[in-house]
């Protein structure tokens, strides 16, 4: 995959949310790309550093900036998804990546790259945004994929895994996997995300 980015130093056009709503559909377009070529977690992070690179060299608030920035989000965002829970993938929170991964189970990787929603908000109702999309990514998983994103250190992970694998009442079942949602999606609530590009 060969990323034509445009190396434009113009200041952006438009409105933030309208800029905002342009990139979106451009890094959506690349993560398609992305798709189609099958290219391995390896070859997408050699994509990205490339791209960061070209990123930094570009004035913030151009055209060319906004644009590099959207294909690195839609690159990063990919390698994640070729990815197992709990693997490192460097500049993006832990509980960041396993939500992108839970939600690429679905089909719904791309709606991480929506960016326009966060426009002239506040960290924390970014933060209720991000988090909002974790809880639906993982609302969408079977009960014996929740408990795949459970870290191993984490003692639901057992009584999860054991409650999922052998017959237990519907309302037991409930229960825990209600339990391992919110332990999921409160990781965001309760940990730093700084260091994430998508925050």
């Amino acid at each position: 995959v060969r990323f034509s980015i445009s190396e434009d130093r113009a200041a952006s056009i438009g409105s933030p949310e309208e800029q905002a709503r342009e990139d979106d559909k451009f890094a959506k377009s690349k993560y398609r790309e992305l798709v189609k070529s099958k290219m391995s977690a390896e070859e997408a992070k050699g994509h990205a550093d490339r791209l960061y690179a070209k990123i930094t060299s570009l004035p913030e608030g151009s055209v060319g900036h906004a644009k590099a920035s959207a294909a690195y989000n839609a690159i990063k965002i990919y390698q994640i998804t070729q990815t197992s829970p709990d693997d490192k993938v460097e500049g993006i929170s832990p509980y960041v990546a396993n939500a992108i991964r839970a939600a690429h189970r679905m089909g719904l990787a791309q709606d991480f790259l929506d960016t326009s929603s966060d426009v002239g908000k506040t960290d924390a109702q970014k933060l209720q945004n991000l988090t909002s999309k974790a809880a639906v990514a993982y609302s969408n998983l079977t009960d014996e994929e929740l408990a795949e994103f459970l870290p191993e250190k984490d003692p639901l992970k057992g009584i999860a895994t054991s409650a999922f694998e052998s017959y237990s009442a519907p309302a037991a079942r409930k229960f825990i996997r209600d339990e391992v949602i919110n332990a999921l999606v409160g990781q965001f609530r309760f940990s730093e995300l700084e260091g994430s590009s998508f925050n």
